[in-house]
Formats: C-alpha cells, sequence, structure tokens
C-alpha cells in the first residue's frame, strides 16, 4: 500500500474530481466505516491498510468530510489496546503531522493517543514515551519539519485531562528536557506555556537560574501574551520555596516587578493574566524589600477606574479597560471609587444607550455585564442594579452578549439569590434554538436546575429539554449530559413521559390524553430509535412495564377501532414495535433467518411440553400480571393486524416472536406450572400465521440487515 505510484495518480484524480469512477468520496467513505462495524475486519493488518487509505484521503484531498474521517478513524481503534494499535502507531503519528491546520481531525487522532497512554495495560508505556516526546522535540516528516507546538497546542487544551498524562511522564522528565523547554519556549504558542508550567512542578528549584534568566531577557513579549500567566504562576511558586536570592538576580528582579507594574497600569497585560501579575509583584516587592504596597494597589484601582470611565463615555472600549477593571475589583475584593459605579449605573437606567449598546457596542455590554456581576457579590445592595442589567441584555440579538450573560446570571443566582425564574423561561425559550453553542449552555444550565429540583417538568417542557437527543449535531452531547446524572434523579419523569414523547414525535393529535401544543415533534426525529433506546433503557424493570402496559392500552384501542387511522398514527405505532425490541433486547437485527423458526417450533416443544434440556429462568417473577397483559395484548394484534390491509403485518410478526422468545420462561411457567389456558389458541394462532409468511418474514429480516448500519 505504501510508495505506491497507481495509488498515489489515483488519489490525485480524486482530489481533481472528488469522486473515484462515479461515487462521490462520501459514498466511499461511508462503505469503508461500514466495513469497519463488521468486528472481523479490525484486525490489526486490515485496520493498517484501511487507515493507510484514510491517510491518503485526507492528505489528498483539498475538502474532506472530518466528520466521517473521526468517525472511520475512532472504529479503527474501537476495541483496540495499546498492543493492538502500536503497530499504526507511527502511521497515526505521519497523518496526525500532515493534518496540521485541520483541528477537528488532530484532536480526533489525539483522543486515539491519549487513550491509549491512558490505559492501564503495560504497553500503555509507548503511548506515554510518544506523547512525551512529541510535546518535547519537533519532527522531521518528509523533509518538513513540525514544531512541537503542534502536539503540546492540541493536548494541552480542555479537551484532554493533561494533568493525568502528566503524572504518567513523572519518571521521564529530565532537567535536560525542561532546559530544552526554556531555550525553545514560544510565548505565542499557549501549549508551550502549560507544558512548562507542568514540568517545572517536578524540578522546582533546578531550573530557577535559566527561568530567571529567560523571563528577565523576554519580560516585555511575556507580558503581553495571553498564556503568560502559566509561567508566571510557575515562577512564583519556585520564588516561594526559596530563601536565599543572589545579589545579581535582585537586579533582574527590579526589571521584572518593573515591567509587571508598567503593564498593569498602562492596561497592556492581558485581562486573563491580571491576577497572576498582581502575585508575582507581591512576591517580588517581598524579596526586594520595598514598601507595603496597599497605597499602590488604592491608586492602580482608581486610575484603572478613570480609565474605564473616560473609555465608556467616548465608546473606546476595545481595549478592555472594563474587563481590567473587574479583575482588580476580584483580585483585590475591592469596590472602585463611587462615583464610577454612579456613572455607570446612570448609563444602564437610560434605554437609548442599552439600545445603542445592544445593536452597536456588543463587547462593552459584556463588559459591563461582568463589571456588575462582580460588583453585587461584593456589595449585596448592588443585586437590584445587576439584576435589571441582566434582564434587558438577555433580549439582545446578539447570541455572544446572551450567551455571557445567561452564564454570568446563573453563577450569580447559584452564589447570591438563590432565584431561577427568569433564567429557566430564558433556556427553555432557546434550547429549541438553532445556534448550537446557546443550546448547550441553556441545556447544561436547565439539567442542574432540574437535578437540584428547580425545575419540575410537565410532558412539553420534557420534550423541550431530550429532543436533542436525536439530533446529530448535538447528540453526543446530550448523553453525556443525561448519563451522569439526569436519567437517574429523573426516572420518573422518562416513565411518565416516555409515551408522550412518541406520541410528539410522530405527530399523531387524535388521542385525547396526549395534546401535541408544540412542533417538537418535527425536530427530535432524527435518530428515533437512539432516543427510544436511551430513554427506555434508564429506567428501572418496574417503569418499563408501566411504559408498556401504556402502549398496550393504545394498541388495544387500535384493535377495538377506536382509534383514528392516518400516517402518523402507523409512525407512532412502529415507535410502539420498536419499544418492545428494546425490551426484548433485540434492537439489531443481528438475529439469523432460523431464530424465527427456532421460536415457532419451541412453542410445541418447550412451552407446551417439557423440555429437560431448556435450562431458562424466569426474570420478571415479579411481574407476572404485567407480563400476561403485554404478551396478551401482542398476541391479540398479530391476530388482528392480520386481517388488515395496511401492510404492517410482518413488523408485528418480528416483533412478537422477539417478545415470546424474551419471556419464553415465563410462557412455561404459566402454562405448565399454573396451567394458564388464556395463551393456547393465541400461540397457536401466531404459529399458523408464521407458517403462512415465513418467506416474507425471511426478507423483511434481510432488508432491515441491509439498511441498519
Amino acid at each position: 500500500m505504501e510508495n505506491n505510484l497507481i495509488l498515489d495518480k489515483i488519489f490525485e484524480l480524486i482530489n481533481t474530481t472528488s469522486k473515484l469512477a462515479d461515487l462521490d468520496f462520501r459514498t466511499i467513505l461511508n462503505a469503508i466505516i461500514k466495513l469497519l462495524n463488521e468486528q472481523h475486519a479490525r484486525d490489526s493488518k486490515s485496520c493498517k491498510n484501511i487507515l493507510h487509505i484514510l491517510t491518503k484521503v485526507f492528505t489528498s484531498l483539498n475538502q474532506a468530510d472530518e466528520s466521517l474521517f473521526s468517525k472511520a478513524l475512532n472504529l479503527i481503534c474501537k476495541d483496540g489496546t495499546p498492543f493492538s494499535v502500536k503497530p499504526i502507531l507511527t502511521n497515526l503519528h505521519s497523518l496526525y503531522l500532515k493534518l496540521t491546520g485541520r483541528t477537528a481531525s488532530q484532536v480526533a487522532i489525539m483522543k486515539i493517543f491519549f487513550k491509549m497512554a491512558m490505559h492501564p495495560d503495560q504497553s500503555a508505556s509507548v503511548f506515554v514515551e510518544h506523547l512525551y516526546h512529541s510535546v518535547l522535540y519537533s519532527t522531521e516528516l518528509d523533509g518538513k519539519t513540525y514544531g512541537s507546538e503542534k502536539y503540546s497546542n492540541v493536548l494541552f487544551t480542555d479537551e484532554f485531562d493533561y494533568d493525568l498524562l502528566v503524572l504518567k511522564w513523572k519518571k521521564l522528565i529530565k532537567y535536560q528536557h525542561v532546559s530544552h523547554v526554556i531555550n525553545n519556549y514560544q510565548h505565542r504558542e499557549p501549549g508551550h506555556s502549560i507544558l512548562l508550567n507542568s514540568l517545572l512542578n517536578y524540578v522546582q528549584y533546578k531550573e530557577y537560574e535559566a527561568l530567571t534568566s529567560y523571563i528577565t531577557a523576554n519580560i516585555a513579549h511575556i507580558c503581553m501574551c495571553d498564556f503568560s500567566y502559566h509561567i508566571l504562576d510557575s515562577y512564583k511558586r519556585i520564588l516561594q520555596n526559596r530563601t536565599d536570592f543572589p545579589q545579581a538576580d535582585l537586579r533582574k528582579f527590579r526589571i521584572i516587578h518593573t515591567n509587571l507594574w508598567n503593564m498593569l497600569i498602562k492596561q497592556l497585560c492581558p485581562v486573563s493574566c491580571v491576577k497572576s501579575f498582581l502575585e508575582l509583584v507581591r512576591i517580588l516587592r517581598n524579596i526586594l524589600g520595598l514598601p507595603n504596597d496597599d497605597a499602590h494597589k488604592e491608586n492602580l484601582l482608581t486610575y484603572v477606574s478613570e480609565c474605564a470611565y473616560r473609555s465608556l463615555r467616548q465608546n473606546h472600549i476595545s481595549v478592555g479597560s472594563i474587563m481590567h477593571l473587574t479583575e482588580l475589583c476580584v483580585t483585590f475584593k475591592k469596590l472602585p471609587p463611587n462615583q464610577i459605579i454612579l456613572y455607570f449605573e446612570q448609563i444602564l437606567e437610560q434605554p437609548e444607550n442599552i439600545t445603542l449598546l445592544q445593536a452597536q457596542y456588543q463587547e462593552t455590554l459584556i463588559q459591563l455585564i461582568s463589571f456588575f456581576g462582580t460588583i453585587a457579590m461584593l456589595d449585596r445592595q448592588k443585586i437590584p442594579v445587576a439584576i435589571k442589567l441582566f434582564d434587558k441584555a438577555l433580549t439582545a440579538s446578539d447570541v455572544t452578549v446572551q450567551i455571557t450573560t445567561i452564564k454570568i446570571y446563573y453563577s450569580f443566582c447559584t452564589e447570591i439569590i438563590q432565584e431561577f425564574d427568569e433564567i429557566i423561561k430564558f433556556c427553555f425559550r432557546h434550547i429549541t434554538g438553532d445556534h448550537l453553542v446557546l443550546t448547550r449552555v441553556c441545556l447544561t444550565i436547565l439539567e442542574e436546575l432540574i437535578h437540584n429540583n428547580y425545575v419540575l417538568l410537565n410532558a412539553e417542557d420534557f420534550i423541550r429539554f431530550i429532543r436533542h437527543l436525536a439530533s446529530s449535531s448535538l447528540h453526543i452531547f446530550m448523553r453525556h449530559l443525561l448519563n451522569e446524572r439526569f436519567l437517574i434523579s429523573n426516572k420518573h419523569d422518562v416513565g411518565r413521559f416516555y409515551v408522550t414523547t412518541l406520541v410528539y414525535m410522530s405527530g399523531y393529535q387524535k388521542l385525547d390524553n396526549y395534546p401535541i401544543t408544540g412542533e417538537f415533534f418535527k425536530n427530535i426525529n432524527d435518530h428515533p430509535n437512539e432516543l427510544m433506546n436511551l430513554l427506555f433503557n434508564a429506567v428501572q424493570v418496574k417503569t418499563k412495564f408501566n411504559i408498556l402496559k401504556e402502549i398496550c392500552l393504545i394498541l388495544d384501542l387500535f384493535v377495538q377501532g377506536k382509534c383514528t387511522l392516518d400516517d402518523d398514527f402507523f409512525v407512532l405505532f412502529h415507535y410502539f414495535l420498536y419499544t418492545f425490541k428494546v425490551m426484548s433486547e433485540k434492537m439489531a437485527f443481528t438475529y439469523k433467518e432460523s431464530f424465527y423458526n427456532q421460536v415457532i417450533r419451541s412453542i410445541d416443544k418447550q412451552i407446551f411440553s417439557k423440555d429437560p434440556k431448556y435450562k431458562g429462568l424466569s426474570i420478571y417473577g415479579d411481574y407476572d400480571s404485567d407480563v400476561k397483559q403485554c404478551t396478551m395484548s401482542l398476541l391479540t394484534l398479530v391476530s388482528f393486524i392480520q386481517e388488515q390491509e395496511e401492510g404492517h403485518l410482518i413488523a408485528v410478526l418480528d416483533t412478537v416472536i422477539c417478545w415470546i422468545d424474551h419471556i419464553k420462561p415465563e410462557l412455561i411457567h404459566y402454562i405448565q406450572y399454573e396451567n394458564c389456558k388464556d395463551f393456547q389458541l393465541p400461540l397457536k394462532k401466531l404459529n399458523q400465521i408464521y407458517q403462512t409468511n415465513k418467506q416474507q418474514l425471511e426478507e423483511f429480516l434481510n432488508n432491515c440487515k441491509r439498511t441498519t448500519i
């Protein structure tokens, strides 16, 4: 596969046309994904060949679907261990570097590296060492040099719990490695700052001199960087753990101190670094024996307050004056001069100013929101002013303003007032919107409020909340969000609203007990099976049977001719059937064609007659009446549906046979030990229906197998 000129030519052509023969390349990628879903295809050799093809795809095509690529990569290593993935480590490394600039694809590969490195298997050390050396040293590949930041800038992000990985590096860290990082440090690369901060924890004192010299020589550049607080925090810890300093270093400390203070006064330091600057200034003042700096702090707060006042008055907010003022208030735990606060309040009391801020000066509005949230936490008398501003800001059309406001508002209410009415209203309005980030923020807030019993859901609110389980863009996020707490703490809601959810999804509006007052069903049917599977399996057995019995009541109405039939009803009808399939643990059509015949034959040989070889154990002994009711409803349904012309018999037959197989031990107990006669005729009728439709049923199964993946 490698160094194959024919293959190279093929991919040159694909890059020009995005097609192979008449096939769009997305189709080919989907075929690869389907192949990888087959367990036998994921042996080491096959995976290496497929990975080589994917490498050709994503390094040859100018435009490619990164989501499909990530999915294929995950499947290649889905069940892998460090030992099984190790043979393709070099290939993954090369591919990772070649995909520089395609962040999503690089993150997908880094997740594989990280997962293998954190694996308990001993061979994980290969991946631990690979990541360690890759964040330290540059790599030569095909005559091109890739800097270590290609790894560190991706690894040291919120996507990864890198602190756990650094613990695994502990035995690998050497003094010369830290010196190498300092000598090659690039202050504009966020990964370099976090890496150096992490490594210095293990060699704090040894690198004091090198770090002091580096910071002194580069302090002006470091102070301008958003990520400088990492290196400054490390240096602060080193200074705190030393008691003696050479005279020559005191001169360097004065240089560092002067630069830090000037940056604070001129408001040139990034807002994220204000706290780190002030803490390091305090330590340096103590070392240098400078007088108490309370007066300097007061002067700094006053000066920055005046700058914020002038900036706001002149609409020159781009320098972030209000944010600097806010950060100083947080660090000093002190309010700015009262006249500054009063001036800001006066601006916000004028409706035309709020309109102007919302329309043209959104950044200014965001800074004011943060400022008043901070002020209200420091002085409770300012709470009404802050809440008034929050409520106004939530009406802004700018999504960034809305996101910032709702996050600060929620944090404020959680810590201070414990009143969430406006937040709840806003979140429910916007979880059905189109902006993914705002939707995720609202969902996260609602999840916490639901978990803490501040929100009691009705049916419609429940649908609003869980609809994103079926959304292709938010499905994974919602699974993670709900699997942790919501489904555990709100099983009652799932049980109450499960059938209502299916009714909404189908769009069927003829059941009086399930009124549709919104149009949510249009938005929750992207992945209905996954939605049903997740919700139904989240609840306990008792609740599952309550759901099934509720479904059976509707199916019984259908059999009795009391349901208005339309296309939407039969969508709902098939959702009901799928729910029984979930209960039967037969969601995927992985069973063989002979499965149906085996189950039908077992009716005579095992259910009606004692079979000493059969060892099945009852699992629903406490739910006899529920099992009987559900079974009888299904058997009645299959007899009824065969006489109809709608063409749903085969799907019903599949569901009923799966159900019979699932509750076979219970049926054996009812018929053989309780001498129950109720099921004899319906089961014999089922046998007759099966024999008549055997071929169609097997064709149905084969069609489902072809379309499932």
